[in-house]
């Protein structure tokens, strides 16, 4: 049987001789005894059949032996490689054979025994055994390097005609392939490089010739390497199930609550000399079964002893003694757990990692996601909404990249939930975003809000407004499915998107984005909260969403115009920003005729007032042609570089037109515009600041509308 088994082993075309074969040959040769310890499909029995094929090949006598049965050892035995690789051994039979070898000496008799994790116990016990070097015992849980796994995974893909392409080719992930076996199956190369990194629950050997015949698992992709297999969430799931069942069981429960301290801790370690171990655990009890354990005066050594039994039950099964701790013996454990019962969600959604929420998290309406099978997933109801919505909102504003995995991650699992997730989130942005911009609100934002965000979302630093543009972009797939906007999502969401919309920035779809936001726009004209946020600034430099509207081209900013029934919107464009510039002084410099021609300015304002409009449109007029003449096509006004041209110069010439006006009309008693509807009644009394940093017809016109740079 052992020469067959080596003829089938020098055919095998997936077998690679990993470096660690080296060792353990050496340690072999030096204690003429190694023990090869790894979790299943690590590779320990075909390490085996590469030591027995090099030894066959040194005319060794390579026999396997079985401890099942009564096995007896001839005395005579010499140049001999024995095999122990068989799980079934006890520790009397174990103890047996080694006391049998014993009275070999000097007869060149090595000895190769493997045993995974759980058996590492019985090994140990057997005094033979236990009084070798730690050089005797070799763990292969991690022996293989990121270039090994990679060859064994291509030598799997090669033996069952899987092809390598670039990724926009790849279809693993097509549901055909699980169906339609003629399907030709790609995998692409990022996958390749992210699997060679992982260290799956079952020894990479058997994952990858698993996860190459069985289509299922190759329609999961790197997640077969990365997840927990089923059987152990159920495992886990089965102790809480009877913990919580037989509430007078304490082991079951000391077990549970040992898994979940360990996930909870910062460091995943349980150290028993922590003085917040017992406390801690207390507060487990409490929240996962309802247990008080009332506090008892004098030592701790009952206590101890139970949490060691605890700890001593699943070592080398669930856990593992390192650097004087026990932790998870392998790290999709954390995931397990967290899995492992509804009473992990709320943790997993506040303290969890941003991936395991992306990876797990999913709607439990069986409309918006249908889990695949040996797809590991959460499924959460509007409980747990709002946890979700503050984590997810506070993470988008924290990083650029994370705001893109957020964006990417709410358009593909909950557009198709009724949009409640969607709304709730974007009543969280609408907060943020006025409580971190000082936007003056009034009444505008409810008490609900101010409620369920005030305390709980905390952001790195301010928000500036270009985010909200750039996560709309984002969340609406850059326009080309404007799902987000229904009933109930935030008035300050739907402006800023139509900002964003007006401008051009959506790749595909514009027409359409723009017509839906548009018609979200008039709808919501006549709610009062959403007229007062037209005179409100959207910016800490008093910028008002009209200041932002001159900027679009005139055929948008004309249609959003023509949904205003206001009467008094000439006056809400006179509505000066930090500057002291107007929607209207923007027009005028930037040539926006056909909007001055809707305002009808004209009767309106004082000989003064049109004398300054008329040297701002010269200015503007003037600039335009300089910098046209230069064979620049900018799509708004650069900072000028003569000091005419400037607004700001204007304003100087101004002092003294209105000098001379005060004396001609002084007897004239024409107070027809005035601007009661300015969002300051009085000018703001701030610093210098730099002309780059407000909306001011230069440079910063082209970064923060145009580019987004802001």
């Amino acid at each position: 049987k052992i020469y067959k088994a080596l003829c089938e082993h020098r055919k095998d075309g997936t077998f690679i001789r990993p470096a660690i074969c080296d060792t353990i040959d050496k340690h072999m040769r030096e204690n003429n005894i190694v023990v090869i310890t790894g979790r299943e499909g690590t590779g320990k029995s075909k390490i085996c059949l590469e030591l027995a094929s090099r030894y066959d090949e040194k005319d060794y006598m390579v026999l396997k032996v079985d401890l099942s049965e009564n096995y007896l050892i001839y005395t005579d035995i010499s140049n001999a490689l024995l095999i122990i690789d068989d799980q079934h051994y006890t520790q009397y039979s174990l103890n047996a054979f080694m006391k049998d070898l014993s009275v070999l000496p000097g007869r060149n008799v090595q000895v190769v025994l493997t045993c995974r994790n759980l058996e590492l116990k019985i090994v140990r016990n057997v005094p033979e055994i236990n009084k070798l070097k730690s050089e005797a015992f070799i763990d292969i849980n991690s022996c293989l390097t990121p270039e090994e796994k990679e060859d064994i995974l291509r030598r799997h893909m090669k033996k069952n005609y899987i092809a390598i392409s670039a990724s926009y080719d790849s279809t693993f992930r097509d549901p055909k392939i699980l169906t339609d076996l003629s399907v030709k199956v790609t995998l692409d190369d990022g996958v390749i490089n992210v699997v060679r990194a992982t260290e799956p629950w079952k020894g990479f050997p058997l994952s990858a010739s698993l996860f190459c015949t069985v289509r299922t698992f190759l329609h999961l992709g790197e997640k077969y390497f990365t997840n927990p297999p089923i059987y152990l969430i159920e495992e886990l799931k089965e102790l809480y199930k009877t913990a919580k069942k037989e509430s007078n069981c304490m082991d079951k429960i000391n077990d549970f609550c040992i898994l979940v301290y360990i996930m909870n801790n910062k460091d995943h370690q349980l150290d028993l000399n922590d003085h917040n171990l017992y406390s801690q655990l207390s507060e487990l009890y409490q929240t996962l079964f309802s247990i008080n354990i009332p506090k008892t005066p004098g030592s701790n050594e009952a206590k101890t002893k139970s949490i060691e039994e605890s700890l001593h039950r699943m070592n080398n099964k669930y856990l593992r003694f390192h650097e004087g701790g026990y932790e998870f013996i392998h790290p999709c454990m954390l995931k397990a757990v967290l899995m492992s019962s509804e009473s992990m969600v709320p943790y997993l959604l506040l303290n969890g990692s941003l991936n395991d929420i992306i990876e797990f998290v999913r709607s439990n309406d069986y409309t918006a996601y249908t889990a695949m099978e040996d797809d590991l997933v959460i499924k959460i109801g509007e409980d747990y909404h709002q946890i979700l919505c503050e984590r997810l909102v506070r993470c988008a504003f924290d990083d650029h990249s994370l705001l893109l995995h957020v964006a990417q991650y709410m358009y593909s699992y909950w557009r198709s939930s009724g949009n409640n997730l969607v709304n709730k989130m974007f009543k969280h942005i609408e907060f943020i975003l006025f409580k971190s911009l000082a936007v003056l609100t009034g009444d505008f934002l409810s008490l609900e809000n101010e409620s369920s965000s005030g305390n709980s979302i905390n952001l790195k630093g301010p928000v500036q407004f270009s985010k909200i543009i750039m996560l709309v972009d984002e969340l609406t797939y850059k326009g080309r499915d404007p799902w987000i906007y229904g009933p109930g999502t935030s008035h300050f969401v739907i402006l800023s998107a139509l900002v964003s919309a007006a401008m051009g920035r959506y790749a595909t779809n514009r027409d359409q984005t723009f017509t839906i936001l548009l018609e979200e726009f008039q709808k919501r004209m006549h709610s009062k909260s959403f007229a007062k946020l037209l005179k409100k600034p959207l910016d800490i430099h008093g910028n008002t969403c009209f200041h932002y509207l001159v900027l679009f081209d005139e055929m948008s900013a004309l249609k959003i115009l023509s949904v205003i029934k206001n009467p008094e919107i000439k006056y809400i464009f006179d509505t000066e920003n930090v500057e002291k510039y107007t929607p209207i002084d923007i027009s005028v410099y930037l040539g926006k005729r056909h909007i001055l021609e809707v305002l009808n300015l004209s009767t309106n304002y004082k000989i003064k007032s049109r004398n300054r409009l008329k040297r701002l449109a010269k200015s503007g007029k003037a600039e335009y042609y300089h910098e046209n003449n230069k064979n620049i096509d900018l799509p708004v006004v650069l900072k000028t570089k003569a000091d005419n041209a400037a607004p700001e110069n204007v304003k100087c010439e101004d002092a003294e037109d209105e000098q001379k006006e005060v004396n001609n009309e002084s007897n004239k008693d024409i107070r027809i515009f005035k601007r009661k509807y300015s969002v300051r009644k009085e000018p703001y009394k701030v610093k210098k600041r730099n002309r780059n940093d407000v909306l001011c017809f230069e440079d910063f016109i082209i970064n923060i509308v145009v580019f987004g740079d802001y």
